[in-house]
C-alpha cells in the first residue's frame, strides 16, 4: 500500500504543481496589469493588437504608454481587456524598446520627484496662489 501511495503521489504531484504554477502566473499577470492600467491613466497611452509570429492570439493585445522617459509597452491576455477598454487605439509605432529598457524608463520616472504627469518639470510650471506648482496641462483638464 505504501508503494502504491508513493507512486500515486509521484505521478500526480507534478501536474498538480504545474496547475498551481499556472494559477500563480495568471495572478501575477493580473496584478501587474492592474498597475499597468493605473499607469496608463496617468500618461498618454493606448492599445493596439500586435502581430508577432508564434504568439497565441489571446496574448496579442498590447498597451503602450508614453512616459516622459520614453515608450513602454505590455502585452495582456484577452481575459484582461476590461482593464484597458477605456483607452483609445494607439497610433504610434513601437519604438523598438527591450523589456530591460522599458523597466529602466519606468524606474527613471519612479525616481523623479520633480516631474509632472504632463511630462514637464514642476520647476518650469506656474506657481499657484498657494505657492504650489500649477500644471497648465492638468489645470485645463489634462487627458
Amino acid at each position: 500500500m505504501f508503494v502504491l501511495t508513493v507512486w500515486v503521489i509521484v505521478w500526480l504531484y507534478p501536474p498538480l504543481l504545474k496547475g498551481r504554477e499556472k494559477r500563480m502566473s495568471d495572478q501575477a499577470y493580473f496584478e501587474r496589469n492592474c498597475l499597468v492600467a493605473a499607469l496608463s491613466r496617468l500618461f498618454y497611452s493606448g492599445t493596439k493588437r500586435t502581430d508577432i509570429p508564434g504568439w497565441e492570439e489571446e496574448w496579442k493585445n498590447c498597451v503602450y504608454i508614453d512616459l516622459p522617459t520614453g515608450q513602454v509597452s505590455f502585452h495582456y491576455h484577452d481575459e484582461q481587456k476590461s482593464l484597458f477598454s477605456a483607452l483609445p487605439e494607439y497610433t504610434k509605432e513601437w519604438d523598438g524598446h527591450t523589456k530591460d529598457e522599458a523597466m529602466q524608463r519606468i524606474m527613471d520616472v519612479a525616481n523623479w520627484h520633480d516631474v509632472c504627469m504632463c511630462g514637464g518639470y514642476i520647476k518650469d510650471h506656474n506657481i499657484g496662489s498657494d505657492h504650489s506648482p500649477v500644471c497648465m496641462w492638468s489645470y485645463y483638464g489634462g487627458r
